[in-house]
């Protein structure tokens, strides 16, 4: 099974786009999200398949950090269980 990660775009290189999500970094494909430098992107397996919001970005990078470490996130002032 393959998980959709959200990650920021550290540096583009021609079709690719090196891509931080604060545990690792990875080179992936930016054919379909056409991503920028700073932006958010959904990566599925080694593609950028959409951007997001830098709002919703940071929020969802930093639930995915947590969950990363095992530890429980809080969300919009909610607690994750």
């Amino acid at each position: 099974m393959c998980k959709a990660l959200i990650g920021k775009v550290i540096a583009i290189d021609c079709d690719f786009a090196i891509v931080d999500f604060k545990v690792a970094e990875r080179k992936v494909s930016n054919l379909i999200a056409n991503a920028k430098l700073n932006d958010f992107v959904i990566v599925k397996g080694n593609l950028a398949i959409e951007r997001v919001e830098k709002k919703q970005g940071k929020e969802l990078l930093e639930v995915q950090t947590a969950l990363a470490k095992r530890k429980k996130p809080k969300f919009n002032g909610f607690l994750l269980s």
